[in-house]
């Protein structure tokens, strides 16, 4: 079915269907239906199954995110709107979408896919595949596959086999150390640069 809450729900929450919620749940979300959210989640939340978390304004996990869903906008963040949480970790096959702001006080643990063409406001562990276009406003430490452009105002660490390919004009702030045993393992293409 459909739950809208504009108010305050004072449960943990298993979704199957659809929620729209823009104040604030104070409980657990295990979702694997949709869910169209701003406001404040005070507990965990797991997607999972084909689940979607949509942002709706600014959203505010108290704590952790963990996307385990195989739609290919799992969570998805809007330009112009937010989401933030203690913990957020990306598992394999799964994925993450941002054009708004995407901030973790810890950092994201990405073996999925994460698209941002945003604002990442955290370091990331990247195992699997990040592709970036705009700022990451954190360090970087890469074994999975890195397209990139924009800015990184961290540190970059590639290693194991990881690969970092530019699409375009790339900047980072802090110290670029390669050490991955990939023969392409940091690469630049004619017309881009880093």
């Amino acid at each position: 079915g459909r739950l809208s809450s504009t108010g305050i729900v004072n449960a943990a929450i298993n979704n199957t269907g659809t929620i729209d919620t823009a104040n604030e749940i104070n409980g657990n979300l295990s979702n694997s239906g949709v869910v169209n959210a701003s406001g404040k989640i005070t507990g965990a939340v797991g997607n999972t199954g084909t689940g979607a978390i949509n942002t709706t304004g600014a959203l505010t996990i108290a704590g952790t995110l963990t996307n385990s869903s195989s739609n290919m906008a799992g969570v998805s963040i809007e330009a112009t709107e937010s989401l933030s949480a203690t913990s957020i970790t990306n598992d394999t096959g799964s994925f993450i979408v941002n054009a708004g702001t995407l901030s973790s006080t810890s950092p994201i643990d990405n073996h999925g896919r994460l698209s941002n063409t945003g604002i990442v406001n955290a370091a990331i562990n990247n195992t699997g595949t990040l592709d970036t276009s705009n700022e990451i406003t954190g360090t970087l430490s890469n074994s999975g596959v890195v397209n990139a452009s924009g800015k990184i105002t961290g540190g970059v660490g590639n290693t194991g086999s990881g690969a970092i390919n530019t699409t375009g004009a790339l900047t980072i702030s802090g110290t670029l150390t390669n050490s991955s045993s990939n023969i392409a393992g940091v690469s630049i293409e004619a017309a881009e640069s880093l």
